[in-house]
């Protein structure tokens, strides 16, 4: 029952509580944007937390909420895709990437809302996920 009451309020809520989407959130910070030491910590501390499956409202009770997420539709295609999370943790720039010192946790979820493969990039203290 209580698994039931949560996927009906984050189908309810849930333009309200994972509402940013890229645009949204490179206009809200300032660059170089970087989390608090603090942040930092408690994100990299819940990722081993994370399991096979487990769904997106999970991933959020777990991590917390996503810096942006991204609707993803396969090219060529109008089929959902599935909702592709983005953990910034430090992002040297605003116009570009920085292949070398940006730091983020990529999730990718399925068309069902469930976790398929996480990617750290440029965190060896974590590493990459992959579920089938």
């Amino acid at each position: 029952m209580r698994v039931l009451f949560k996927v009906i309020a984050f189908l309810l809520f849930s333009t309200n509580v994972i509402s940013a989407s890229y645009d949204e959130w490179h206009e809200s910070v300032i660059f170089p944007y970087s989390l608090s030491h603090h942040e930092k910590e408690q994100l990299l501390s819940r990722y081993s937390a994370i399991e096979a499956s487990i769904s997106e409202l999970e991933v959020i009770e777990i991590l917390g909420q996503p810096s942006y997420i991204i609707s993803f539709y396969p090219k060529g295609s109008n089929e959902f895709g599935g909702n592709i999370y983005k953990y910034v943790i430090s992002k040297s720039s605003k116009e570009s990437l920085n292949v070398v010192r940006d730091q983020y946790i990529t999730l990718f979820f399925s068309p069902l809302g469930k976790l398929t493969y996480i990617h750290p990039k440029n965190l060896p203290e974590l590493r990459e996920l992959r579920f089938e």
